[in-house]
């Protein structure tokens, strides 16, 4: 058999091995895959800020962890937790601070900048990051003042219950 027939004849089957591979990932992950990507993130980030960003001893703080139900059988997943800063001389060198290890922690986990920092100086600053398998959403708020504190938000969209 000529090259061109091996061409001619193997194009359909390797159509419908593409077809299979892209239909079958055209659905991504499901809402369990991806809840449980967002309590291994969360739980570490909130971890490594306690022990770097805040006082000794600063333990996390779930704040929420649960489902909410969405249109045509769906969930997503929402978690916020919170995170005592350390005190320090200057509240918006604390806030500087906790950006940039803050933004460097959630990096390194595979997740890209949405929305970069900003806020209002010294008081409170906040910015957005993403990843994309599974999808995920993390909002951080950092408060600076006398009862500074780091707050994450993360969240799946609407995802099949599968």
């Amino acid at each position: 058999m000529s090259t061109v027939a091996h061409i001619i004849v193997g194009a359909p089957i390797g159509c419908a091995l593409l077809t299979g591979l892209v239909t079958g990932c055209a659905h991504g992950p499901g809402l369990s895959e991806s809840a449980e990507q967002l309590h291994a993130d969360t739980h570490a980030l909130l971890g490594d800020a306690a022990e770097r960003l805040g006082p000794v001893g600063a333990r996390p703080r779930v704040l929420a962890d649960l489902t909410r139900r969405c249109a045509a059988g769906r969930a997503r997943w929402e978690f916020r937790g919170r995170v005592p800063l350390r005190a320090g001389p200057d509240s918006r060198i604390v806030l500087d601070q906790a950006t940039d290890v803050s933004l460097t922690m959630v990096s390194a986990r595979g997740y890209r900048l949405e929305r970069p920092p900003q806020g209002d100086g010294s008081r409170r600053r906040s910015f957005t990051m993403s990843r994309e398998a599974p999808p995920i959403t993390v909002v951080i708020r950092l408060r600076g003042g006398r009862r500074a504190f780091l707050e994450l938000a993360a969240t799946t969209p609407c995802l099949s219950a599968r």
